[in-house]
């Protein structure tokens, strides 16, 4: 760890704050229970019990730090952000799929107003929303194992669904925002029985 046991980093969470200001080939050289020679019985106790630790770092400065794009694009990984650990790609997949439909229709009717026309293939936006609602529901069953409810897998499924069959059967208004609807209950639920499984093991 890198700071007391109260505010105490994450690995790598630690070894971003180098990357992201330049440093390069950040390795760890070696683990050590930095509390284990602590005379207090009480902080030894609670830094096991944290999994506390010390690490040794290497690294290499080169000759600037880094700048722009660069360093937004260190910031923003997933990662960092902690997408996977807070089973977030559900919700970042509805995002796209929306971003896919509606912004998508939003851009076309801005640049009609323009009086330029993009053509887009029908088919490939069809499919590109689809595909985002689908990764949606796969990313709803990874989390089961989180929180061993079913529900939020079987109404994104649904919504997922009603989505399809409004891309590639008849297409309806109703039945394709029915379907966001449910696919977005379905993740926000999803992340709700995360955080109480996490708050309440």
């Amino acid at each position: 760890m890198a700071e007391c046991v109260v505010g105490a980093s994450v690995d790598e969470d630690y070894l971003d704050l180098f990357r992201q200001v330049g440093f390069t080939d950040v390795e760890v050289l070696r683990e050590f229970d930095y509390f284990a020679a602590s005379p207090s019985a009480e902080t030894r106790q609670v830094a096991s019990g944290l999994g506390g630790r010390a690490i040794e770092v290497t690294m290499r400065r080169p000759a600037e730090a880094p700048v722009g794009l660069r360093r937004l694009t260190y910031r923003l990984r997933p990662r960092r952000l902690g997408i996977g650990d807070r089973g977030l790609w559900g919700a970042v997949a509805v995002i796209g799929a929306l971003i896919a439909c509606y912004g998508t229709m939003a851009l076309l009717a801005f640049l009609s107003l323009l009086g330029m026309s993009v053509t887009i293939d029908p088919g490939l936006w069809a499919a590109t929303i689809a595909g985002a609602a689908i990764l949606a529901v796969v990313a709803t069953a990874f989390n089961l194992t989180r929180h061993r409810q079913p529900w939020p897998l079987v109404v994104a499924g649904l919504g997922a669904a009603a989505i399809g069959y409004a891309m590639f059967g008849a297409y309806d208004p109703i039945i394709e925002g029915l379907g966001f609807a449910a696919l977005i209950s379905a993740v926000a639920f999803d992340l709700y029985l995360i955080y109480r499984a996490e708050l309440c093991p």
